[in-house]
């Protein structure tokens, strides 16, 4: 369970981060159900770039867990906007 919460916690924050962006952003929000799909895998993908940080790793207890929302918010965020803005380019 040890190595399944910061993934958890991640995913969660990554959902969280994508609604926040899509209703902050709202010229390029996927809608409810797309910003947060793009933000769980974003949130993901958040947290598993930070992992490879050097001195990220060994954060343990409440600086674990705060680096564990803030990669998954800002990765949740930032690819619901990246979302966003390729729908926008794309004709039709």
């Amino acid at each position: 369970m040890e190595t399944l919460l910061p993934l958890i916690v991640q995913i969660v924050s990554g959902a969280v981060g994508g609604i926040v962006a899509g209703f902050i952003l709202k010229n390029y929000s996927l809608g409810l159900l797309g910003n947060i799909l793009a933000g769980i895998v974003g949130g993901g993908l958040g947290g598993l770039i930070i992992s490879q940080v050097p001195g990220i790793i060994g954060a343990e207890g409440f600086g674990g867990i705060v680096v564990d929302v803030l990669s998954g918010g800002v990765g949740g965020g930032g690819l619901m906007l990246l979302a966003g803005l390729a729908r926008k380019k794309i004709p039709g």
